[in-house]
């Protein structure tokens, strides 16, 4: 799709973000046939009020305990050739890494504040995080209008409030939108009760965002390779630019240029290919073709041995201990070799080391080999990355900065 909005819904656990989007889903008419009947009945099992949040929350738990724990993904169409991904996120620190991991990818972010309580810490360390992972721009919804008779002055309040607080985190919003999501005010239409109000909708206001295309040099992601009919197939996932019979392309890490033989795409040969796109290919030379390598333009990624990348722990790490680093399908061995900063995700204060869970941080990791990364603002698959201890177990989720 042209033009496909990846939005995050941030804020504090009870300041309405999923009924947000659950009112937002059934407003532009994307929820699936049935769901908000099933729900209903749900609801009455339960005995509970129907609420628009349930439509987001896909486990039995989040229903009865009320609260995200994972993080949802929905789709509605926005144009003829837009839409919006709306991505719901935990409130709960407890469930930091769900908010950053479902964060990582998006375009830009909603962030939703109750007008009924004051901008909290979560909200602020959610603001912290969208910062930290290069979201600068935000849209601020101010919700629950409802409950203060949709007054200008108490929007004015909290908006100054929150706009305070964005400031000092160097982060702009580029619209406050005063918003009842149980009932639907200024979601998708203009509301009756903010006369006062004389800017977009919150649909408007995403639509109107744009997002730069990139026109990247080709990047072959090799996920596997397969014995067909007696020939080595790469298969794998193009996520940007093209491939053409008798292309020759470099296969990075080892920087060694070989000439595309076929290309094969749904059980069929095919003369090209373009992102995104999964693929399979032969190469004419004799050079052997193996799982985490890519394959790049004349435009090469680079290959680095040591990268500065930020970080939210998920575990108490020692620096220098021995780690790996996935990304994309790369595996490596790795170490933080130096902590350039520090913070508490309690209060975003600096703090010293060592790197406990999670803390937030930026580090330096260097390599035993190179490995292709790229920075997370130009690509966010060779960008991100998890660290792995030696049990499996996922240390830490970040990016290359």
């Amino acid at each position: 799709m042209p033009n496909l909005i990846k939005v995050v819904a941030a804020g504090d656990v009870d300041s309405g973000k999923s009924t947000l989007i659950g009112r937002f889903l059934y407003e532009s008419r994307s929820l699936p046939n049935g769901l908000v009947e099933d729900i209903e009945e749900e609801c009455e099992r339960l005995g509970r009020n129907f609420e628009f949040a349930y439509l987001l929350d896909s486990f039995d738990e989040e229903r009865k305990n009320e609260l995200t724990v994972d993080t949802t993904q929905s789709f509605c169409k926005s144009g003829k050739n837009s839409g919006i991904l709306f991505i719901d996120v935990p409130g709960h620190r407890e469930l930091l890494k769900n908010m950053l991991s479902g964060a990582s990818y998006a375009d830009t972010a909603v962030l939703t504040i109750a007008i009924n309580k004051p901008i909290r810490e979560q909200t602020k360390r959610h603001a912290f995080i969208l910062k930290f992972l290069g979201i600068n721009k935000i849209i601020t919804v101010i919700n629950k209008m409802d409950l203060s008779g949709f007054d200008r002055n108490d929007f004015l309040r909290i908006k100054e409030q929150v706009r305070v607080s964005l400031e000092k985190l160097g982060i702009e919003s580029c619209a406050y939108i005063p918003v009842s999501a149980s009932n639907g005010d200024n979601l998708l239409r203009r509301s009756k009760n903010t006369p006062w109000y004389h800017g977009k909708t919150l649909k408007e206001t995403i639509s109107g965002i744009r997002i730069k295309k990139r026109k990247e040099s080709l990047r072959f992601l090799i996920q596997d390779i397969y014995d067909i009919a007696g020939e080595s197939v790469a298969a794998g996932i193009i996520i940007s630019g093209g491939l053409k019979i008798k292309n020759r392309v470099f296969v990075l890490p080892d920087k060694k240029e070989v000439q595309v033989k076929t290309i094969r795409y749904s059980g069929k040969k095919v003369s090209s290919a373009t992102a995104p796109l999964a693929a399979g290919i032969t190469i004419k030379d004799t050079f052997s073709l193996r799982r985490g390598q890519v394959l790049s333009g004349s435009r090469m990624p680079p290959v680095v041995k040591e990268i500065s990348g930020r970080i939210i722990c998920t575990e108490d790490i020692e620096l220098n201990s021995d780690l790996y680093i996935r990304c994309a399908m790369q595996e490596e061995k790795v170490k933080i070799t130096r902590i350039n900063h520090l913070w508490d995700t309690s209060d975003l204060s600096p703090k010293n080391p060592p790197l406990k869970k999670n803390d937030l941080a930026e580090i330096t990791l260097s390599f035993n080999r190179g490995i292709v990364m790229e920075k997370y603002n130009f690509s966010d698959l060779l960008g991100r990355f998890v660290l792995v201890d030696n049990r499996d177990r996922i240390a830490a989720i970040g990016g290359a900065v």
